[in-house]
Formats: structure tokens, C-alpha cells, sequence
């Protein structure tokens, strides 16, 4: 009887052995998504190009006959 209980708990044993080898390759499969993931969004917004600016404009009424000045924005984005 002892024999037959130290193989079966060599065997579990085994399967425990094995078992951690699951989460680790989770936690490296995440990491490495992670990473694939980083410098793929970095590739993209390399190309990705932000202007931005600001400058008052002289504009004409005809209704009120004056001129007025008026802030204007800009934002332009290429990709």
C-alpha cells in the first residue's frame, strides 16, 4: 500500500510541477502582448503630426462698418 501512495504522490507531484508552468506562460504572454502593443502605438504615432497656432485677425463688418479683432485657432493633424 505504501508503494502504491508514493507513486501516486510522485505522480501529483509531477502534474504540480507542470501546472506552474501555465501562469508563467500567462504573465509572459501578457508581457510580451504588452510590449508588441507599446511599439506598435509608437510606430503609429511617429508618423502622426500636430500643429497648432494662434493669431489675432483684423476682420471687417459691413453691418457695423469697423473693424474688429478676432483670436483665431488653429490645430491641424496629419497622418
Amino acid at each position: 500500500m505504501f508503494i502504491y501512495y508514493a507513486g501516486e504522490r510522485q505522480k501529483a507531484n509531477d502534474f504540480y510541477d507542470l501546472a506552474k508552468i501555465g501562469p508563467i506562460t500567462a504573465i509572459l504572454n501578457h508581457i510580451l502582448s504588452a510590449a508588441d502593443a507599446a511599439w506598435t502605438i509608437s510606430k503609429y504615432n511617429s508618423r502622426l503630426k500636430l500643429q497648432t497656432g494662434f493669431r489675432i485677425q483684423n476682420h471687417y463688418s459691413p453691418y457695423t462698418n469697423s473693424i474688429k479683432q478676432i483670436p483665431s485657432f488653429n490645430l491641424q493633424l496629419n497622418f
